[in-house]
């Protein structure tokens, strides 16, 4: 009779490749499950970003149109005449568009010389880098960009 002594010391080559093979299978087998769940989760994770930067990107173009927007129209009562001062433009703006904004006239050299933040009155602008690279552009373009901050 066969014992299951004799059949191990016979075929421990076979026995133990087939317990290696087997091991690989089930690694190789669990690793691309891992990664299509991986890949999957990742893929939902994109898209759920795409969605919200798409949603960022859409607020942020409304909120600079609406700013151009009101710009364009308290210029156009400025040159009117309507409105000739900080305070006034201040009211205007929270009645016309229920937001409360700080105005600022600013002097070509930089120097803010009315507004509706008494602490900003008499600064000088020109003391900071980003606000004098402004101020050099807006002397050659006759045109004054301002950065605003576009999260609450």
């Amino acid at each position: 009779m066969i014992t299951l002594s004799y059949l191990l010391k016979k075929n421990y080559r076979i026995i133990a490749g087939s317990i290696v093979l087997i091991y690989f299978s089930f690694v190789v087998l669990a690793s691309i499950i891992m990664y299509r769940i991986l890949l999957n989760n990742a893929l939902t994770i994109a898209t759920i970003n795409d969605a919200y930067f798409e949603n960022f990107r859409l607020d942020v173009e409304n909120r600079a149109y609406t700013s151009q927007e009101i710009f364009k129209d308290v210029e156009e009562n400025f040159k009117r005449g309507v409105l000739k001062r900080p305070d006034e433009i201040q009211r205007y703006l929270k009645g016309e568009y229920l937001e409360t904004y700080d105005v600022a006239f600013i002097s070509e050299r930089g120097v803010i010389f009315d507004t509706t933040n008494p602490s900003e009155k008499n600064l000088d602008l020109s003391k900071f880098p980003d606000s004098s690279k402004s101020f050099e552009e807006a002397k050659n373009t006759r045109r004054l960009l301002i950065d605003y901050p576009v999260l609450n």
